[in-house]
């Protein structure tokens, strides 16, 4: 039997630049820091293992928006909850 996708979305993950460069030099993200992810649904499967063809070719494909999760790591001020606080927001 084909293999199906696991999880049927994409993750767009953004950071702001400042925070990155910071993680390249020290291998460690800065405190209060942010990611984004975005997250979308893929196109409905065409073929038996739930992919599709494009012009670009066989494959998983992005489609609609399904919401978005904002993650701020705050070590010192949230140490009850391991440091992070998520934020998720949902299409309707």
């Amino acid at each position: 039997m084909a293999a199906r996708p696991t999880f049927p979305k994409y993750h767009n993950v953004y950071i702001e630049p400042g925070s990155y460069e910071i993680y390249k030099k020290t291998q460690k993200f800065p405190e209060g820091h942010d990611f984004f992810k975005e997250l979308q649904l893929t196109l409905p499967g065409e073929n038996p293992d739930g992919s599709r063809t494009e012009p670009s070719g066989r494959g998983y494909f992005p489609g609609p928006f399904n919401g978005a999760d904002v993650n701020r790591e705050r070590y010192q001020a949230l140490c009850d909850s391991h440091g992070w606080v998520l934020l998720q927001f949902q299409s309707p």
